[in-house]
């Protein structure tokens, strides 16, 4: 019954915003107030670039060459990165791996991006995805239209340490769109999200049971953070305006050569993405799509605060409640029971609109099921009356 007075709390007070609170004298309502970010930030692209100097042993660079700039990139202060494009070798050196992932764990967080498919032969999830993943039973309302991945695309994945996360950068099996993307995938019993997702819940220190997913409306992360609209499918809108990302070479990690203050300068997060003119296309068009991705998030709504809702004073929600009982009472006096049925939903519609104004004009809040219950209770009592 609570549940359903609280549903019909947020209803009243305008939908779509949180409800808190259990609605009595000690506990009473608070309601959400939102708020859009003064200035969306974007995120920093290290790119993979021709590397004609050499600076790395081969491109793109093996795992010594990227425990070396993890490292850098860790020493430069940077607490979150992304890598935007598989870590794939036919044969790494067992060492140089193991120092790679050692780095890794040196983060706040690293989140490793990979292409997710539906193949014929399903595996479990994968130990960075499982991390950065949420129960399917948790999705509210049911999942299913959302897409179904069971494998990661490609052989022998990197698949980090043991701190390491996962994100999506597409999905395979799903086709391309040019003004949506999607965040989250179904893989067996877990739901997984998009690479993006992942950091900007790392960023936010977050953890992956404070995500609410409720298809068809909103991807929230946490309770103060992002409310992403998305439809039933996973999907968010892209923005018009994707803003500028800012991109450096990553060479320059090497070099030396980033900017001064870089790693306390980059709060929204740092990615590693391939820039080269000849690799691969679909790693091409993540980097050059990550701009929009982030904006989609860093552009949602925000809690402002939750403001307090109390119960009226005890006499007057007293009154209140014997008026609409009183006038129930008087209003369904008529011999036809069509007629009684009409006037117990007139005086429903009457008394949600004296809710209204209680709610959103006095910043009071009555228990709605107990008020909008009387005109039925009276009509049942007159039914019974008149065949008893």
């Amino acid at each position: 019954m609570e549940r359903l007075d609280r549903w019909l709390f947020s209803k009243l007070a305008g939908g779509g915003r949180t409800v808190e609170g259990r609605g009595t004298f000690s506990e009473p309502r608070k309601l959400e107030e939102l708020m859009l970010p003064r200035e969306p930030e974007s995120p920093v692209l290290l790119a993979l670039q021709e590397d004609p100097e050499q600076w790395f042993e081969e491109m793109p660079p093996p795992p010594a060459d990227l425990a070396v700039v993890f490292s850098r990139l860790h020493t430069a202060g940077v607490k979150h990165l992304g890598v935007g494009y598989p870590l794939q070798w036919e044969a790494g050196d067992t060492l140089a791996v193991e120092t790679m992932r050692a780095m890794m764990d040196r983060f706040d967080a690293l989140a490793l991006g990979l292409p997710l498919k539906d193949g014929t032969a399903g595996e479990p999830v994968a130990a960075p995805f499982l991390r950065a993943s949420v129960a399917y039973e948790d999705v509210i309302g049911g999942g299913e239209d959302l897409p179904v991945v069971n494998a990661i695309r490609g052989t022998a994945p990197e698949l980090g340490g043991e701190k390491t996360l996962a994100g999506f950068t597409r999905l395979d099996s799903e086709k391309k769109e040019e003004r949506r993307v999607y965040l989250l995938a179904r893989w067996g019993d877990r739901v997984v999200f998009s690479l993006p997702v992942v950091m900007e819940m790392a960023r936010r220190g977050l953890g992956f049971d404070e995500i609410r997913i409720e298809p068809g409306r909103e991807l929230r992360l946490g309770a103060e953070g992002p409310r992403i609209a998305i439809d039933f499918r996973g999907r968010a809108l892209l923005p018009d305006d994707a803003g500028e990302l800012e991109q450096i070479p990553l060479n320059a990690v090497i070099a030396r050569t980033l900017p001064d203050g870089f790693g306390e300068n980059s709060r929204s997060g740092v990615y590693l993405g391939d820039g080269r003119e000849l690799g691969p296309k679909e790693d091409l068009a993540w980097s050059s799509g990550l701009a929009a991705e982030a904006r989609v998030i860093s552009s949602a709504p925000v809690r402002k605060a939750l403001v307090p809702l109390p119960r009226p004073n005890g006499l007057l929600e007293i009154l209140l409640v014997g008026a609409v009982a009183a006038v129930s009472a008087w209003g369904l006096r008529m011999r036809m029971i069509e007629l009684r049925l009409c006037g117990a939903l007139a005086l429903t519609a009457g008394a949600w609109v004296l809710l209204l104004g209680w709610i959103r004009g006095l910043g009071f809040a009555p228990p709605p099921l107990a008020i909008l219950g009387l005109p039925w209770v009276a009509w049942a009592g007159v039914e019974f009356a008149k065949w008893s």
